[in-house]
């Protein structure tokens, strides 16, 4: 009875021992990453060392002050996390159960807490270590999670993130979805450099999406239109002669250079140049030269030039483009002649084109007898 009363003594000693030891691990972890979320630049490596010697014990607290609204304190436990995950190596099992406990608590952290993690991810794919599949998933989870918070900063990281994943060839699935997601957000950001990131994402194999940034050309930064020209000029698929064609008359010089160099990459000679700035310039009496033009040119196709003028903003150009075309004897552009008589949005023009077209039918009946 004694031998027994004295086993369930020592085991509850044992229990309370192992308990106040606990207690203590917590207590310890708790002080360690409060004081390290408060230290200045001199201090913060011992309570990091101090912190990281906890092992995994300090990775709650750590994940906690990350919800803190306090840029410094969110800056020094993200580094103690590295040091960490520096000290494990990307593919131990804490590093893996630590990347899916920041992906979950990621919505609820401080818009600098999720501006270090995705910055945390970056770094753990530029490292140029291996990285395992479930690490892969939870940062494609952090940026499925930035998609939903509308701040500029935290989208620049995350669109920092994804690049450096497609750098790497991450084709991970939930991974490049995201990153299409992403691109598509980051096009209409606030922020010229993260557009800039869209524009560079919207190329990546995978992510192909260079039909969203058309619209980018418009942008009023003129570095966007830039990496916008840059991005469209090998592809005529998404974005055809006609419509880069106006980009020769951009108020940046550089985007004026960088489309002339486009259309050469596509096949377009100096007098195809000139015409297309002709065509290009804002206003309509210059683009009315384009008529005289493709008169004294031998070895253009007149057809083309016409059909484009025939498009032109200005009533007054498509109304003189109708009248060359009716009197065209190379190229045969009765189809088009009959379609502005019929669709073209101003009346006058409409007029001109029937009465041009009757003309050139009675020519054409006259020859024929």
């Amino acid at each position: 009875m004694r031998r027994r009363y004295l086993a369930l003594t020592l085991i509850g000693f044992l229990i309370v021992g192992i308990g106040v030891c606990l207690a203590r691990n917590q207590l310890l972890a708790w002080y360690y990453v409060h004081q390290l979320s408060q230290a200045q630049d001199e201090d913060r490596e011992t309570w990091i060392k101090r912190v990281s010697d906890l092992d995994d014990g300090a990775v709650p607290g750590l994940i906690k002050h990350l919800s803190q609204d306090d840029d410094r304190a969110c800056h020094n436990v993200a580094m103690a996390i590295q040091e960490l995950t520096a000290r494990w190596g990307l593919d131990d099992p804490r590093t893996l159960s630590l990347s899916a406990k920041l992906t979950d608590a990621f919505p609820s952290m401080s818009p600098g807490g999720q501006e270090c993690v995705l910055k945390m991810g970056k770094d753990w794919i530029a490292s140029g270590n291996a990285i395992r599949e479930e690490i892969l998933r939870s940062i494609g989870h952090l940026l499925a999670g930035a998609l939903t918070i509308n701040r500029p900063a935290v989208r620049g990281h995350a669109l920092a993130l994804a690049d450096a994943l497609l750098v790497r060839n991450s084709m991970e699935p939930a991974v490049i979805e995201a990153c299409r997601d992403l691109t598509r957000a980051g096009m209409q950001d606030s922020e010229e450099a993260n557009r800039l990131l869209a524009i560079r994402l919207a190329q990546a194999t995978g992510v192909n999406l260079l039909g969203e940034i058309v619209p980018r050309l418009r942008d009023q930064s003129a570095a966007v239109r830039r990496a916008a020209i840059l991005a469209l000029g090998p592809a005529p698929e998404v974005l055809n002669d006609d419509s880069l064609f106006y980009w020769l008359s951009d108020p940046d010089a550089e985007v004026r250079q960088l489309c002339e160099v486009a259309l050469r990459g596509r096949g377009l000679q100096d007098h195809h140049i000139r015409l297309a700035r002709l065509m290009a310039d804002p206003r309509p009496t210059v683009r009315m030269q384009v008529l005289q033009a493709i008169g004294q040119a031998e070895d253009l196709d007149p057809g083309v030039w016409l059909r484009r003028l025939s498009h032109d903003p200005s009533p007054a150009v498509r109304a003189a483009a109708a009248r060359a075309a009716a009197s065209q004897t190379l190229v045969d552009l009765s189809d088009r002649i009959d379609q502005m008589a019929q669709t073209d949005p101003s009346p006058t023009v409409q007029q001109v084109a029937r009465y041009y077209l009757s003309s050139q039918r009675l020519r054409s009946a006259q020859s024929e007898k």
